[in-house]
């Protein structure tokens, strides 16, 4: 039968599961191989990583945190070198302030290449005890990826380059610059000890024992996606397009273990590109100035030394002091709640216009169900064992609805594939035989199964707002009903309209045919633009640990699911922020080109030091600090919360 088909591409994964369960598993390995049955039998992504993840391993756990005390260590060595070199070349560099020009020019060291030697080479001492940052950073430029520290690496270059040159040309009073730039990397120390101790917090988080739950893009997976009465078949559940925009759809998943943790923590070229065209502008803008200087002087050692500063002055230190602040103080707060954003890549990955989807038991709670014995006694026995068997392979709400399982009856090998899913019901087939129908009265008696006269005496259940009734027929016959009694978990509800006040859609996913959207509105909270959808996946999720216990994910959850509001709603406080410190960067490039300008045509360029940069840069650094402290500790009321305050004012 399958001698015939010789790759993949001639059987999707709907044909598959159906010869799974018509028993050809077997003659499907042999033809597609272990990894692609696998792979869609037990619902596994094709890319999933294969190690054990952190959390696998106590001993290895201990060794790395091991690793971020050394390192921690190591930081605040460099810290302390690099502090005391700073404060030294702040005195060193700007000896000749202190001394009148007559002075300098007859000064035995002033004058001679003793003062640059001298200073290089205790400037080379400072460089030495950051080689590993350097020696990072300078790879990254090789390669032109732009990183929030690329900048200070440019100007490091650029500073040792002037050095090598001042050594050849050197003059009386020329300016030196080791003071500037010590002071950028005593800066870029302080934001990689922030960086670390991020990655530590994040560290605690997923190497806890707690439930662990992830937040995925949903992968190609056919499903049925309910909004109010209308019913839209989404091919790809990765992205939603509505409104001309693109939603993109996350489901909340429990895992064991955590794995590309370390991948994503080093990983800090994310959000960073703009930089590389911030640098090109800076770079043009420093050498103009330097021409300009030598073209109205005529000297390169001014013209040099022009350039430097206005290079050095221009630096975005803002950047990577900001990126490493907002993050570790997420970080923090976030450990606080047994929450985790790991790496910069997940503030880009997760922030914006997106959907999560949530299991149907964070928000529905199966309080109460009442079996409907129709047939005979021995019948119903029967019929009662094949549900469970199906309610706990499906997992859900279905599987309250189906009770405590028969520890002797096993559904781990049971093979359930859904056949058709609509608002009302279900249709799918256990180990590729058995035909059953799941949904409501009508559902049944749409497809044309004889029921009894029971709607009458239990109509009256599907009208209360917490109950419904499941109909079940087995292989074209009713077998039996249950009336269930829901209860809504409030926790859920109010995270939910936490993040829908965010303008981040809510959505549940369900097979449990009694959640429907006409149960839905019984308990909608809100208005029309705050509505808990629902989704109805088409394709059955195998509930195989083994094969989903490890997940890649940049947001981590203890607890429940329902806790993922707390990441999730920093994502986007971080995004504003760095938002803000972008437009402020680029905002003060274009300053400096027009300051640059008046210093150059009055000549007052080369009496800028290295102490007034290092002022212009913290007072570059201020407004951005202040952003972070306000915009990550005020509660956010959302979009929706600005627009009833407004409302509330006008009243």
């Amino acid at each position: 039968m399958l001698s015939e088909i010789r790759s993949d591409e001639e059987l999707d994964e709907n044909d598959i599961l159906m010869l799974i369960g018509m028993g050809y598993e077997e003659e499907l390995r042999r033809t597609l191989g272990d990894a692609r049955v696998d792979s869609v039998k037990y619902h596994q992504d094709d890319t999933e990583p294969q190690d054990a993840g952190i959390g696998a391993d106590r001993k290895q756990t201990q060794k790395e945190k091991e690793h971020f005390h050394r390192e921690n260590k190591r930081l605040r060595l460099r810290f302390v070198v690099t502090a005391v070199l700073t404060a030294f070349f702040g005195v060193y560099d700007h000896l000749a302030l202190f001394r009148s020009a007559e002075t300098i020019g007859t000064d035995p060291f002033l004058s001679t290449l003793a003062y640059p030697l001298v200073g290089m080479l205790l400037f080379w001492g400072c460089l030495a005890v950051s080689w590993r940052f350097l020696y990072r950073s300078v790879q990254e430029l090789l390669h032109f990826e732009a990183t929030p520290f690329s900048a200070v690496t440019f100007a490091v270059v650029a500073d040792v380059l002037y050095d090598g040159i001042m050594l050849f040309r050197w003059q009386s009073g020329t300016q030196m610059f080791h003071f500037a730039v010590c002071f950028l990397l005593l800066a870029c120390t302080v934001g990689e000890i922030l960086y670390l101790r991020r990655t530590v917090s994040s560290y605690e988080v997923a190497a806890s024992e707690a439930n662990k739950y992830v937040l995925e893009p949903m992968q190609n997976e056919p499903l049925r996606f309910y909004e109010g009465t209308r019913v839209r078949r989404v091919q790809t559940a990765r992205s939603e397009k509505g409104d001309g925009r693109e939603t993109r759809m996350y489901r909340v998943r429990k895992v064991d273990r955590l794995t590309g943790f370390f991948r994503r923590s080093e990983d800090l070229s994310s959000g960073c590109a703009w930089l590389i065209y911030l640098f090109a502008a800076l770079f043009l803008i420093a050498v103009a100035a330097g021409c300009a200087v030598g073209a109205l002087q005529g000297s390169f050692n001014r013209a040099l030394g022009a350039f430097m500063t206005v290079l050095l002055a221009g630096v975005p230190l803002s950047v990577p002091l900001y990126y490493a602040l907002s993050g570790y103080y997420a970080a923090t707060q976030l450990e606080k709640s047994g929450c985790a954003l790991i790496g910069d890549a997940a503030v880009e990955q997760y922030a914006g216009k997106k959907t999560l989807v949530f299991s149907d038991t964070e928000m529905f709670v199966v309080r109460r169900r009442t079996r409907i014995k129709i047939r005979g006694e021995a019948e119903v026995k029967e019929c009662t064992r094949l549900l469970q068997q199906l309610f706990h392979a499906i997992g859900g709400t279905l599987e309250g609805v189906a009770g405590d399982p028969d520890p002797d009856d096993s559904a781990a090998d049971s093979v359930v594939q859904i056949a058709d899913v609509s608002e009302d019901g279900i249709e799918l087939y256990k180990d590729g035989a058995t035909h059953i129908l799941m949904g409501d009265y009508a559902y049944l008696t749409k497809n044309d199964i004889p029921m009894p006269s029971v709607e009458n005496s239990l109509g009256n259940l599907q009208r209360q707002e917490d109950s419904a009734v499941v109909y079940v027929a087995v292989d074209g016959r009713f077998k039996m009903g249950y009336a269930v009694d829901y209860e809504e978990r409030k926790n859920f509800l109010r995270a939910a309209d936490t993040l829908m006040r965010m303008g981040i859609g809510v959505a549940i996913s369900s097979y449990d045919p009694n959640i429907n959207e006409v149960f839905m509105a019984r308990h909608a909270h809100g208005g029309e633009d705050q509505v808990i959808r629902v989704i109805k996946p088409e394709r059955l999720r195998a509930r195989n640990r083994a094969m989903n216990r490890t997940a890649d994910s940049g947001i981590l959850v203890t607890g429940r699911e329902e806790n993922m509001v707390e990441p999730v709603v920093t994502c986007e406080k971080l995004q504003s922020v760095r938002r803000f410190g972008k437009r402020l960067q680029i905002l003060y490039s274009v300053l400096l080109a027009l300051v640059t300008g008046v210093l150059v045509w009055t000549g007052a360029i080369g009496a800028v030091n290295g102490l007034e940069i290092a002022g212009v840069q913290i007072l570059v650094c201020l407004p951005v600090f202040g952003v972070i402290r306000y915009r990550l500790c005020t509660p956010d009321t959302g979009k929706k919360g600005k627009k009833n305050k407004k409302e509330k004012k006008k009243q």
